[in-house]
């Protein structure tokens, strides 16, 4: 295991340990709530492992110079949780604060818009445009009088842009720590994984740029094309395979896709843990599938490629070589 890989906790866990951080510091606590957190933190070590790091990063935020944001000195609030997400669009955005040594798993935990596990949900902004979270995904909007930001901080967003009601028209832009993509008349998706960003054009173009990067730099990607940026690279564009919007409808559509990223993808509409034995992870998967079955799905899956399934426990589910399954 490597020294990432310890050192990752279970999203679940962390989520969990966020809502009890809210609800401890949002005003009055009673005994039974403080009782009902301490059973939470017992139940399972992964539990008290993600408390600790939250406990970390509250302590990060406490560090923040006196008077930056006036908001942040208020007793906990729905107030100072919102001035925390408006603080990360603007780190995030390249703002003048100067605080950068921020944990980055902050900015989705105290993010204006949030999808857990499986969910899915649509938001209609005030100049009309319409975004369609995917599972686990987490996103701020801070609309002033120069843009319309949309700061994605982790998972996947379909977006419908509308024109500007302003009569300045201000740029529609999503950002991501890897760079930014610029509304040209458009639906797009954008996705936010590891540290690398994607963007796939249904209607309309976007103009993607890396940070600091000169204007010349920036890249535009027409309808029915899409490209992944990182590291201060913009990889080529490529045409796009099937419907990089079918999540919204309920479906995970993929064409050859090898089954271990496929598990990753299904990994976001199911809770626990799915996985392969590494001598089948590159069998080709293709197909449309039910994101709200997904034990239908691995059942399909391991009959087509002719595997078994092996539940190690509830919540742990693996697809092995046929003739190791064990129920």
């Amino acid at each position: 295991m490597s020294a990432s890989e310890a050192g990752r906790i279970d999203p679940q866990a962390l989520d969990g340990a966020v809502e009890w951080f809210l609800r401890l510091t949002a005003g009055a606590v009673s005994q039974a709530d403080r009782d009902a957190w301490q059973a939470w933190r017992q139940a399972d070590p992964e539990h008290e492992r993600a408390w600790l790091r939250t406990e970390a990063l509250t302590r990060r935020f406490e560090a923040l110079p006196k008077g930056m944001l006036p908001v942040l000195g208020r007793p906990r609030s729905s107030a100072r949780r919102a001035a925390l997400g408006k603080l990360l669009v603007l780190i995030g955005a390249g703002g003048a604060i100067g605080y950068v040594q921020v944990d980055e798993a902050w900015r989705g935990w105290v993010a204006q818009y949030r999808t857990p596990v499986g969910a899915r949900r649509e938001v209609l902004l005030a100049d009309h445009s319409r975004i369609v979270l995917n599972a686990a995904t987490a996103m701020d909007v801070l609309f002033d009088a120069q843009q319309r930001l949309i700061a994605l901080h982790g998972g996947e967003i379909l977006i419908e842009t509308s024109p500007d009601p302003q009569q300045l028209a201000r740029p529609f832009i999503v950002r991501t720590r890897e760079g930014s993509i610029t509304a040209l008349g458009t639906r797009f998706v954008v996705r936010r994984d590891d540290g690398i960003s994607a963007v796939q054009v249904l209607e309309g173009a976007v103009r993607v740029a890396l940070p600091g990067a000169p204007a010349d730099a920036a890249r535009i990607v027409p309808a029915g094309m899409g490209l992944r940026f990182t590291g201060g690279h913009i990889d080529s564009a490529e045409a796009l395979a099937g419907d990089p919007s079918a999540w919204q409808r309920g479906m995970l559509q993929v064409d050859g896709m090898p089954l271990n990223e496929f598990l990753r993808e299904l990994q976001r509409y199911r809770t626990g843990w799915i996985d392969c034995a590494p001598e089948v992870a590159h069998l080709p998967i293709s197909g449309a599938f039910p994101l709200g079955e997904s034990d239908r799905v691995l059942a399909t899956v391991a009959d087509t490629l002719q595997l078994g399934l092996r539940y190690r426990t509830r919540y742990w589910v693996s697809l092995v070589p046929r003739g190791e399954t064990i129920l």
